[in-house]
């Protein structure tokens, strides 16, 4: 799943599906998980 459309779901389902807390602290810390999701998807499988 491309990561904006993991970001859509995340937000619609906050409250529901993913607590609060947990939304806010994605969204603070989105830079740095777009930086991680970019350097694994860039690694050869195995």
């Amino acid at each position: 799943m491309p990561f904006d459309e993991a970001k859509e779901e995340i937000l619609r389902m906050g409250g529901s599906q993913f607590h609060p807390d947990a939304v806010e602290v994605f969204l603070l810390e989105e830079p740095t998980l777009r930086e991680m999701v970019a350097a694994k998807c860039s690694l050869p499988r195995t």
